[in-house]
């Protein structure tokens, strides 16, 4: 379920925070700006660079490098409770979710969730918020007609109900 709304979610922060922005009195083409200087970051953060040992030690002191930001996307879940910053690794390092960059090399990424065949190729990773929505969809359904049936369940256990007397005496209105 998350899936599904991970669009919806990334459009209602860009609406908010363009509105914000608006609010602070930034003009829209500074806020594109920024907004691009935020995705180049962000595919920066995210590429699969690996930097000389001795340098990415340094600048992890402070900044965010591509193995700092790879760490929080390892299937083992202390790692991917960890180095949530984006730019500054300073900010991990004060909240104490700051790990180390050695673990970069041995990270095995992914969803305990997700299915490995289902998810080996580009058409198929485009298909799964669509078989996803589809598979809650009919879980929502079983669920209803699972209620509906105990609810039938319940009306009948109730209409063989022998009738009780109620304190006063006289039989119970139906």
């Amino acid at each position: 379920m998350p899936r599904l709304n991970r669009l919806a979610r990334v459009a209602f922060v860009a609406s908010v925070m363009f509105a914000v922005s608006r609010v602070k009195g930034v003009s829209p083409r500074k806020h594109k700006i920024t907004t691009k200087r935020n995705r180049s970051r962000g595919l920066v953060e995210h590429a699969n660079i690996r930097l000389w040992a001795p340098l990415d030690r340094v600048l992890s002191v402070v900044w965010v490098t591509p193995n700092v930001h790879k760490i929080h996307h390892s299937r083992d879940s202390s790692e991917t409770n960890s180095n949530y910053g984006n730019v500054l690794s300073i900010y991990d390092r004060m909240f104490g979710t700051f790990m180390p960059t050695e673990h970069a090399s041995s990270v095995v990424y992914g969803l305990d969730d997700a299915d490995p065949v289902r998810s080996s190729s580009l058409p198929r990773l485009l298909a799964m918020p669509f078989l996803e929505a589809e598979s809650v969809l009919r879980e929502t359904r079983a669920n209803a007609r699972r209620q509906e049936a105990q609810l039938t369940a319940d009306r009948r256990r109730m209409s063989v109900l022998p009738d009780r007397k109620v304190r006063n005496g006289s039989k119970p209105a139906r």
